[in-house]
């Protein structure tokens, strides 16, 4: 997701947390630049990647290699297929945990 939603956005989700949208409709409103089934994503993201390569260089950036790897340990495991991955499932939520909508 792209780092600012559409301002019309903000106040449904970051005041109220009241709305989900689907895919569709948030490449719809240009808050993502496409939308793919799960077996694509690797693939389109393979595809996607060589537009963004400029903007990973640099000192700043590559220091967030680092801290990113770190802060995000279990799902680069989870997404690597990694069994030691712990108790994180590929929907982003632990097991045993209540979420409430």
């Amino acid at each position: 997701m792209k780092a600012k939603p559409p301002p019309h956005m903000h106040r449904k989700v970051v005041i109220f947390n009241s709305q989900r949208w689907t895919a569709r409709q948030r490449v719809e409103e240009r808050v993502v630049d496409e939308a793919v089934p799960g077996v694509e994503v690797a693939s389109a993201g393979e595809r996607l990647a060589p537009e963004l390569r400029p903007k990973g260089r640099g000192g700043p950036r590559r220091a967030m290699a680092g801290i990113k790897s770190t802060v995000y340990t279990q799902v680069i495991a989870a997404l690597r297929g990694d069994a030691d991955a712990g108790m994180m499932t590929m929907g982003g939520r632990s097991k045993g945990h209540v979420y409430v909508p």
